[in-house]
């Protein structure tokens, strides 16, 4: 699983060394994304609402932030869908933060469930060999941060994550495409809205570049640290602004 996080890099790290990505054979050449807004503040008003997010999606796939993943093997465009709004509640539970307990794991778990039962009845139309597909679903706004913490107690915060979905079938190729979720909180200096849009940019660049987890654009050298080895986590405490909208690099 791949998650745009918060670190905080040791000052002896080699952070002047250009990193070396590999790419192992997948990538997304002609995406195919769906936007779900999951909770029951959705559609909303204002930054928020449905209408707005879409409009900062469509800036960022149609614009000149994509140009730069043609060297991953990126041909485009990106096909945007329809979004899916579920105003049901995601009920997303924690456990208690302490030595090695990541809460990430509640909110993909829950992404997955909701995932599953659109598959099943057929919400997002036919998947079954559209391993274009990207599934990213915009987490409510009252449902805080996930944050992991490590064998010695450092803590990170979990801004967003995609992870490879993957369901056989009797007889019949596997259900494969990449899927992800994004928060939607106020963090740092970023309100929730431009929080968001970073976080999006972020998550999408990697599920194009690495879409099936592992199987991608990776880094080699030097090591990545904590399992951040994907073309956006070597920017993760970088911004900028296209078009009027916060990204991240890669």
């Amino acid at each position: 699983m791949a998650s745009t996080t918060i670190l905080t890099f040791p000052s002896n790290l080699p952070n002047q060394q250009v990193p070396t990505f590999v790419g192992n054979g997948s990538k997304l050449e002609h995406p195919d994304l769906q936007m779900v807004f999951w909770g029951p503040n959705f559609p909303a008003n204002g930054p928020l609402s449905v209408g707005s997010v879409m409009q900062a999606v469509n800036s960022i796939v149609t614009g000149p932030y994509m140009e730069g993943m043609k060297q991953y093997g990126y041909i485009g465009p990106v096909n945007v869908r329809q979004p899916i709004v579920n105003t049901g509640n995601p009920n997303i539970n924690y456990p208690g933060l302490g030595l090695n307990v990541s809460q990430e794991p509640s909110v993909m778990n829950a992404v997955q469930g909701l995932v599953d039962n659109m598959v099943s009845n057929d919400t997002m139309g036919d998947v079954s060999s559209n391993h274009d597909l990207i599934v990213m679903v915009v987490i409510d706004p009252t449902i805080r941060f996930p944050q992991n913490e490590d064998g010695v107690g450092n803590i990170t915060t979990v801004l967003g994550a995609h992870a490879k979905y993957e369901k056989p079938r009797f007889l019949a190729p596997a259900i494969r495409f990449s899927q992800g979720f994004v928060c939607t909180q106020p963090f740092g200096k970023l309100s929730a809205f431009d929080q968001f849009t970073a976080t999006f940019s972020h998550e999408l660049v990697e599920s194009i570049s690495n879409p099936f987890n592992g199987s991608g654009w990776v880094q080699t050298v030097p090591a990545p640290v904590g399992g951040a080895g994907e073309i956006g986590d070597v920017c993760n405490n970088l911004s900028c602004v296209v078009d009027g909208i916060a990204v991240q690099p890669y």
